[in-house]
């Protein structure tokens, strides 16, 4: 009877309520093609149509554990199908909303209990009262008293017991609820754990290949820097030891001072980094010859592309303008860079080097036909310390900083660096900055010659610096020049010396013990020195105090010293005076005196620039092996232009 019962009203329940009530879930494709699937909860395995979805679980659950699982509270059931919600739905149908509310609330489930528990008490006691009624001796009247009067005393526990009921019933919730919150901040705080766990693998990697990276640069590093400390060594046991033939010793001495500017480059190149990462790097405008310029950055390559035998194409139209505005060591810091990248990774071919200026805007494009670079190193090669994974890269020595800085200067001048390769076929490098055009006027050549005349009051010159070595080497710098020099080995020596004397210029360097060099300046501009020159000497590249620098001294040198920009700084700080070794030294002296035809050739292949006519013109002098000719062979080959013009200038007068 209930299975035939069943069977005729479940349609027709459903063809009533139009299915809103009806308990069985949409049918869910599997991602999977698998015939079986194992149950989240009892981990045993079922075929499809034995299992659904759970949203609870999140996941697949056979009908025996949905059955048995309370705790989800029939989460996949819906709303409306709920006891609850059909109440809610008769109570806001038929009663105002607020008193709806109330109804569809705690206060209608205590009612809804309530009158469930009195229903049940008033059916039993009217079960007995009909079963007792029967009895002929026993007053039907008393008797339904007696129990109305137990249905009212039943009363009052039930209403204890109802709101018993619907109390734990929230609490048995809120328990619920409570521990689905913990749980899901428990699975949160999980899920954290394991994205900072994967966050520290990455950041361990990266620091594994940061370290590998420097490894590798300090390798790197220390070839760059054991090279050139070779020559040096090499050259100055040769001449120490008088080894090297009288010819040779010249060229001995040209070495020494390659190797040492190559090692200044080398340290230069890394405090630049560490600058532009600081933003502390400064940018000058200069105004250069911009051909000349050019000019001379080719010349300086020419000799690594001869050695490897490469072809070097040069497009340097004639129409670019003769004079523009850029910071002229940052510029060829940049081409430098890519030139000479260009040539060192290039085995065999040719290496091309073309400028085009329009609009105020120049195109370097550096094209060579070299190993090429991976599309997918184009963007990591620009880092610190990176390196192609082309199998050839490897096996050429570099500090992999050149891009690193090219990419930095390029962006700090406010222009484009692109790149573009293709491996066994080449590299096209291409930058394009603003460089404007100005007046065709060059500023006249700066000079270092000091004219210190005797009879007049010589200058002095008081050198602070705890190396001895440093101050003997400004000592014999200067000296020649008829200078007076004074040398401290520390800031409170210095202070005890010069209160009793006049000081014209302080070189001051600026670690020392107990007073560095801040603290000395300080000290000397509160004396009465306090208007000498103070120019600051140092191997620390943080020298730098704000505004209180230029309050303290009056300019910066860095270690290494280059001898002719002291010796021009020292010349601008003497009222622009003239440097040249004091005749009192033993100066130059003449051993012949060049024709007349021959110097105006001379000076006038100088101002042309013509550095092979002067070498042919030395050539055919006689006594091509004196003194003079020697030093002006010299200053040809180093394309000392400006210093060969003002001392052709200076020859004339003293013949």
């Amino acid at each position: 009877m209930g299975l035939t019962t069943s069977f005729l009203l479940v349609p027709l329940i459903g063809w009533l309520t139009e299915g809103r009530y009806y308990l069985a879930r949409s049918p869910l494709s599997l991602q999977n093609e698998k015939k079986h699937c194992v149950c989240v909860v009892c981990q045993n395995t079922f075929e499809q149509e034995d299992i659904a979805f759970c949203p609870v679980y999140t996941g697949f659950i056979c009908s025996l554990c949905c059955t048995l699982d309370s705790r989800c509270h029939d989460a996949c059931k819906p709303e409306t199908t709920r006891l609850t919600g059909q109440i809610k739905k008769v109570a806001y149908s038929f009663l105002p909303r607020s008193l709806a509310f109330h109804i569809s609330g705690v206060i209608g489930r205590y009612f809804l209990i309530f009158s469930a528990l009195l229903f049940c008490a008033g059916i039993i006691l009217y079960a007995l009262y009909q079963n007792i009624v029967k009895f002929p001796h026993i007053s039907s009247y008393q008797l339904s008293i007696i129990f109305w009067k137990t249905f009212f005393l039943l009363s009052a526990p039930l209403t204890v017991i109802a709101w018993f009921l619907v109390l734990s019933q929230r609490s048995y919730r809120a328990a619920e609820n409570e521990n689905r919150f913990q749980t899901r901040l428990l699975m949160k705080e999980i899920r954290a754990h394991k994205r900072t766990d994967q966050e520290l693998k990455k950041a361990k990697e990266r620091a594994e290949a940061a370290n590998l990276s420097k490894s590798r640069f300090m390798v790197g590093v220390s070839h760059e820097i054991r090279t050139p400390l070779n020559s040096i060594m090499g050259y100055a046991y040769l001449l120490e030891n008088k080894m090297l033939a009288p010819e040779k010793q010249n060229e001995g001495l040209k070495v020494i001072q390659r190797s040492a500017e190559h090692l200044s480059g080398l340290i230069e190149g890394l405090f630049d980094i560490s600058k532009i990462e600081a933003g502390r790097l400064d940018i000058l405008h200069d105004k250069i010859n911009f051909q000349e310029f050019l000019k001379h950055l080719t010349g300086m390559l020419r000799f690594q592309v001869n050695n490897k035998k490469l072809v070097f194409i040069e497009d340097i139209p004639e129409n670019l303008p003769e004079y523009v505005m850029t910071d002229q060591r940052r510029l060829r810091q940049i081409l430098i860079n890519l030139l000479s990248n260009a040539i060192k990774f290039t085995p065999s071919g040719s290496v091309s080097f073309s400028v085009r200026w329009n609009m105020e805007i120049a195109t370097f494009e550096i094209r060579d036909t070299g190993i090429g670079i991976p599309d997918s190193d184009i963007e990591r090669i620009q880092e610190p310390f990176q390196r192609s994974s082309h199998p050839d890269s490897h096996r050429i020595q570099g500090t992999g900083l050149g891009l690193t800085i090219t990419r930095l200067l390029v962006q700090i001048l406010g222009g484009e660096f692109t790149i573009k390769s293709t491996v066994g076929q080449g590299t096209t490098c291409r930058v394009r900055l603003m460089l404007s055009q100005t007046e065709s006027k060059e500023n006249p050549p700066s000079t270092c010659n000091i004219l210190v005349h005797e009879g007049s009051r010589r200058p002095t010159v008081f050198v602070i610096d705890d190396d001895s070595v440093h101050r003997g080497m400004i000592n014999d710098i200067l000296e020649p020049f008829g200078f007076l020099i004074y040398s401290a080995g520390s800031g409170q020596e210095c202070l005890e010396i010069a209160q009793h004397m006049h000081i014209d210029i302080f070189l001051i360097d600026i670690n020392m013990p107990g007073m560095n060099g801040w603290e000395l300046a300080r000290h000397l501009r509160k004396s009465i020195n306090h208007n000498s020159t103070i120019l600051v000497i140092s191997a620390d590249e943080q020298t730098s105090l704000g505004n209180n620098r230029e309050e303290l001294c009056n300019s910066i040198l860095s270690k290494p010293v280059s001898i002719p920009d002291l010796l021009l700084l020292i010349g601008q700080t003497l009222n622009n005076l003239t440097l040249t070794q004091n005749s009192s030294k033993e100066s130059h002296v003449l051993h012949k005196t060049l024709h007349e035809k021959d110097l105006s050739e001379l000076r006038r292949l100088s101002r042309i620039g013509h550095v092979a006519g002067i070498v042919r013109l030395l050539d055919k002098i006689d006594d091509s092996d004196s003194e003079d000719i020697q030093l002006i062979r010299d200053m040809a080959n180093q394309s000392q232009i400006h210093k060969l013009q003002n001392f052709l200038d200076s020859y004339e007068e003293r013949s």
